[in-house]
């Protein structure tokens, strides 16, 4: 059992780049993203993983989707279910995949699922993961494109959420993975939904559901752009730098009115 604390609420809302009273004022009536699921389910799993014997400093995200149901409160007792649901082969990675369950009272008050890649892990065998339906991106221009900026202190406030990975603010340890980090501090790729969320709820409303591969880091001080496309249910998303896709296979959900 966990309580989903306003503190939470509000280091979560400030780390995606919240200025909203409702979201980052404590005594208001706050309003948490749904994305202030993905550090909670991040530390939930963090014991699986070490079971199967990973290190937290060689696992990276590779992609995250996370879903409500009913909109979050602050101050919510919520029973958490961490599972890990399989590991797969990659060559010179191995993937994980986990998934952690939030429940309030009797209903399901919302789900992550995560992967992970595993440096150097790679090489014992076995089937491909498995992986669900994608859906390509319509071949026109994007209905709405919006811009993303995000904050050079970005990957500091996250640290107050849980994060203890040294690559997201040890410069000397990001240097020693320049093929990961670029040789900088990146954003953990959880802090990163949180920013794209809280940009969708800006220009669009609430979000219920957001999904996205990482196919790059992104860095505090970054300035992304957001593309999406209008075409039935889920929202397609593409995030960019320049030319460079960050995010693939990204779509969103937004709540009914």
């Amino acid at each position: 059992m966990i309580v989903l604390e306003p503190r939470t609420v509000v280091l979560h809302a400030l780390s995606a780049g919240s200025l909203d009273p409702a979201r980052t004022v404590a005594g208001t009536p706050l309003q948490p993203f749904a994305s202030v699921l993905l550090p909670l389910a991040f530390n939930a799993c963090l014991p699986l993983l070490a079971t199967v014997g990973v290190e937290e400093a060689r696992a990276v995200i590779g992609e995250a989707e996370v879903r409500v149901g009913a909109p979050l409160r602050p101050g919510a007792e919520l029973t958490v279910r961490a599972e890990h649901l399989g590991a797969w082969d990659l060559g010179a990675y191995a993937l994980h995949r986990l998934r952690c369950a939030f429940s309030s009272a009797s209903a399901l008050a919302g789900e992550v699922t995560l992967d992970v890649f595993v440096h150097g892990a790679g090489g014992f065998g076995g089937a491909p993961p498995p992986r669900g339906p994608r859906r390509l991106l319509p071949k026109r221009a994007p209905d709405a494109v919006f811009p993303v900026a995000v904050a050079a202190n970005a990957a500091l406030l996250y640290r107050l959420l849980g994060d203890a990975n040294p690559l997201h603010y040890d410069p000397a340890v990001a240097a020693a993975w320049p093929s990961l980090t670029g040789g900088r501090p990146i954003l953990h790729g959880l802090a990163g939904v949180g920013i794209i969320e809280r940009v969708l709820t800006e220009a669009l409303g609430p979000v219920t559901a957001l999904r996205a591969r990482f196919a790059r880091p992104i860095w505090p001080g970054d300035v992304l752009e957001l593309a999406v496309w209008r075409e039935g249910e889920p929202l397609q998303l593409r995030l960019l730098r320049g030319e460079e896709d960050v995010w693939t296979a990204a779509s969103a959900e937004l709540a009914l009115g």
